[in-house]
């Protein structure tokens, strides 16, 4: 990626694949991915998945009270919710 922001640990229920995983993006792209923590830090991370590219400027990412993701577009103000 070229400019990263970070996001959250999914904890919601809408997507049971991406559970536990960290998500994060790429502001300058418009790209997703997740990946899952490694328990130790001495660990490496094993996989890494991409979840898609979008037009969107992504600044910031949030996380509701269900653990559902929303990412936010700095280029039009809109939030969206990522989901299946």
């Amino acid at each position: 990626g070229n400019s990263i922001t970070g996001g959250y640990v999914y904890t919601g229920t809408r997507l049971s694949g991406l559970r536990g995983k960290y998500i994060f993006g790429d502001f300058v792209s418009g790209r997703i991915w997740a990946l899952e923590l490694p328990e130790r830090t001495e660990e490496h991370v094993k996989e890494v998945y991409a979840l898609g590219k979008w037009p969107v400027l992504i600044s910031t990412f949030g996380r509701n009270a269900d653990g559902e993701i929303f990412v936010a577009d700095f280029g039009t103000g809109k939030i969206y919710r990522i989901d299946p």
